[in-house]
């Protein structure tokens, strides 16, 4: 059986791998095969190959094929207003908006993010519901989970960001089962539904969500109540998460199966012990069939039940994240063992959990905090099996503090590199964080919380008090934790390639701490090893290799210039009224992933928002040595002047535009800083957002008519039809052209007229919204190049690299 099970697991990653998610047929095709494999002994062991790349495969085809089960024209769906009815699936996320109404006087509105499940589209019932991820904003509707509404909504395909380093929202979309994302365009129009058959209420959860606010205490901390009672997050503030992430504590306030695990032990042991004080004799005095079978029944079963109660319930707070579920399935099988008497091996029970997760909810597959609690688990059950003979001994208080400490220290290593990859981050405190934070937490914040919860429908006072013992230990940790946290030496910064060593070396000590490998053996894995982590960390690019990385800032633009592991920034992408900027989304987790701390130059080619909104963010958040930019509120070291011109690291910049001419140099589209980046054999030309009145211009100097010829272009404005002329293209006569554009953005850019212009040139094109980030790399091989090659631009072909996100760097069907 437990042969079985891991090619069924196998067999469901494999099929993560596909580039697109086959046709029904595949997976009945791959169904048969598996029914087949099932006949013989010999290929039954095969069948869960087939049966797991079917059962993944299946609810991808169910998930793309939602609006075809429903009959929906997709060719009239996306952008254009409809009527849905639904209900709110799960507790909205809010941000006040204070304004004032006409007459003068303060008022409050309410931005709002929540699931959204529609049953009806256009007054046509759905035969298959779907889920949308709705923004609400400046609405004073009260938006509760369970409440069900009549709205007018738009929305669009899913779709997010693709850059290295960053949060793929498109994942998470499909994880969560969300098939488009819109907003209400109507909120004054929505009212609350009051038919019969549609009641409206909130769930309990809600309900026990919007008390538990009432009664917690005004205070900064108070937030990780919420997380801790409800999983609830979102009114986390940045410094609270800063701390959290710089001690690696941030697991402590995610429920997951520690929790589950503290609930379900805790009040296993406290029910037993209840029901032994209890004289439940004399509450039974009479008699009777009724009495005799509550006397008959086993009093552990009982307690076992009311345990499982508990924990359930307390996964129902938490909205049934997939930790919680994950941790619930496992109490489950255990006590289901247990109680019919079945043998079971910690591996089968582990894999049958894995096995049961996969068939409840395929997509959490793809999901990081799936992998992150089966590691974890098996981390923890590998190190109890390795170290049991040490946490044995007479003293029993000795004995658990050495199993505390070993556990969590086997935890605090072997999860660095995960960890690490949220933030790029090593943090050197965690241990000591962690042996205080865990047991701290365990035994007072976290049932404290949960028994505030249980308290709260029966008595609002005793609510509160426990509420507040659970902030009392919690600032108590919290002094410890920042601390740790204002450390000098607290967290180092690490790449991606310092990750991946990190990790071979910690599987070098793994391997040999838990497989007692013979010292030989050994010596010659750590050599072989050692090999691979040099060869990972030595640059293997040579120093005239460069890139261009155009990252995905949805409809703006950004652009990295890197060589030797430094770099310049042209422009920073836009930032919201929300909080949400480029800069946090794209450009700082890319700068991170490669290790990039600082950079040597940052470049704003215009002020408009799309271009510049972040900047603000990025200097607040990495050392910038220069700063170009023509808007003096921007204070800019130095002004992009058309004839400038700079070297760096062997690269020349040349400025095209503008003119030193104060009508030329603003924040308007045509003041945009135009650069020729270039070697002497590859080129890359930067254009910002002129119009064909700057083209025209460009092409009348003789000069700068000189140095358009690229090999690659920034297609101006993001493909607006105002820009990239038919004369303008022939002038540059690149071999790429990059459009940097939103996903579906109401102004359709890039133009079609545009597109074609190019296509007529037979210029290849790449767009950040279809392809994610996009890099250039150049190559120059100075042993075969003579000079004569070198000064020609389109005999280097060869020698640039053009490759996407989505088609070469991640190219699997679940992320787009």
């Amino acid at each position: 059986m437990d042969r079985w099970l891991i090619t069924f697991f196998i067999g469901a990653i494999l099929s993560l791998f596909m580039p697109i998610v086959p046709q029904f047929f595949c997976v009945i095709l791959f169904t048969a095969l598996g029914g087949v494999c099932l006949f013989s002994k010999r290929t039954r062991i095969v069948s869960g190959l087939f049966f797991g790349s079917a059962w993944i495969l299946f609810n991808g085809v169910q998930y793309n094929e939602i609006w075809n089960n429903n009959h929906l024209d997709t060719t009239q769906l996306f952008n254009t207003p409809h009527t849905v009815i639904g209900k709110v699936k799960t507790i909205p996320t809010k941000t006040i908006i204070s304004s004032k109404n006409k007459e003068g006087e303060a008022e409050s509105r309410f931005n709002y993010k929540f699931n959204f499940e529609v049953l009806s589209l256009n007054q046509q019932v759905l035969e298959h519901p779907f889920i949308l991820r709705l923004n609400w904003n400046k609405t004073k509707q009260n938006i509760q989970q369970g409440s069900k509404f009549n709205l007018t909504v738009k929305f669009k395909p899913p779709n997010g960001l693709a850059n290295r380093g960053g949060f793929n929202y498109q994942v998470w979309l499909r994880q969560n089962q969300i098939v488009a994302t819109g907003y209400v365009v109507k909120p004054r129009d929505s009212e609350l539904i009051q038919n019969f058959s549609l009641k409206s209420s909130p769930s309990i959860r809600q309900h026990l969500y919007s008390q538990s606010l009432s009664l917690l205490p005004e205070h900064e901390l108070a937030s990780l109540l919420t997380a801790l009672s409800f999983g609830e997050r979102s009114a986390i503030e940045a410094n609270i998460w800063d701390v959290l992430n710089k001690t690696n504590t941030q697991h402590l306030i995610a429920i997951s199966g520690l929790h589950l695990g503290l609930i379900a032990t805790s009040s296993f042991l406290l029910i037993n012990m209840l029901i032994r004080i209890l004289p439940l004799h004399s509450f039974i005095a009479k008699p009777s069939k009724l009495n005799f079978f509550i006397l008959s029944i086993n009093i552990k079963y009982l307690t076992i039940f009311l345990s499982c109660s508990l924990t359930f319930y307390y996964a129902y707070l938490a909205g049934f994240s997939l930790p919680t579920v994950r941790a619930l399935i496992m109490l489950l099988l255990f006590w289901f063992f247990r109680m019919a008497g079945i043998k079971c091996s910690l591996v089968t029970w582990l894999f049958l959990t894995v096995f049961i997760v996969i068939m409840i909810t395929p997509m959490s597959l793809i999901s990081g905090s799936f992998w992150l609690s089966f590691y974890a688990v098996s981390l923890i059950l590998l190190t109890v099996w390795r170290f049991k003979y040490t946490f044995t001994g007479k003293n029993k208080l000795t004995s658990w503090l050495k199993s505390l400490f070993w556990v969590q220290l086997s935890l605090s290593a072997f999860m660095l590199p995960i960890s690490m990859l949220f933030n790029f981050q090593l943090s050197l405190v965690a241990i000591f964080a962690n042996l205080f934070a865990v047991p701290l937490m365990s035994f007072t914040s976290i049932p404290l919380s949960l028994l505030a919860v249980l308290i709260m429908p029966f008595s609002h006072s005793i609510s509160e008090a426990l509420y507040q013992l659970s902030l009392l230990s919690i600032e108590i940790l919290w002094i410890w934790l920042t601390y740790l946290a204002q450390q000098p030496w607290a967290t180092i910064n690490v790449s991606f390639v310092d990750i991946a060593a990190i990790s071979l070396v910690l599987s070098v000590i793994g391997l040999i701490s838990f497989l007692s490998l013979k010292r030989h053996y050994a010596y010659y894995f750590v050599l072989l090893v050692s090999a691979l982590i040099s060869y990972l960390t030595i640059n293997n690019e040579k120093d005239s290799d460069w890139k261009v990385v155009v990252l995905d800032v949805g409809q703006g633009l950004s652009i990295f210039i890197e060589k030797n592991n430094k770099g310049i920034l042209y422009d920073t992408g836009a930032s919201y009224p929300s909080g949400f900027n480029m800069v946090e989304a794209s450009v700082l987790p890319y700068l991170k992933f490669k290790g990039i701390e600082s950079l040597d130059k940052v470049i704003i080619s215009h002020s408009d928002n799309d271009h510049a909104g972040g900047l603000s963010v990025l200097q607040e958040s990495i050392h910038i040595k220069e700063l170009v930019a023509n808007d003096a509120e921007l204070k800019a070291d130095s002004k992009c002047v058309q004839g400038d011109f700079f070297t760096w690291q062997g690269l020349t910049f040349n400025v095209l535009w503008p003119l030193d001419d104060p009508k030329y140099m603003g924040d308007e589209n045509d003041d945009s800083c135009v650069i020729k980046i270039s070697d002497g054999s590859s080129s890359v030309l930067l254009t910002g957002d002129i119009s064909t009145r700057v083209e025209k211009l460009l092409l009348a100097d003789t000069r700068t008519a000189s140095l358009l010829k690229s090999n690659v272009i920034i297609a101006p404005h993001h493909g607006s039809k105002t820009s990239s002329s038919q004369p303008f293209i022939q002038a540059v006569s690149p071999q790429y052209v990059i459009y940097s554009a939103g996903f579906m953005n109401r102004w359709r850019m890039p133009s079609e007229v545009v597109q074609q212009r190019y296509k007529d040139e037979h210029i290849q094109a790449f767009n950040t919204a279809e392809a994610g980030m996009i890099e250039i790399k150049t190559f120059i091989d100075e042993n075969t190049l003579d000079e004569s090659i070198a000064k020609s631009i389109h005999s280097s072909k060869q020698l640039m690299k053009v490759t996407s996100y989505k088609q070469q760097m991640y190219p699997f069907w679940f992320a787009h």
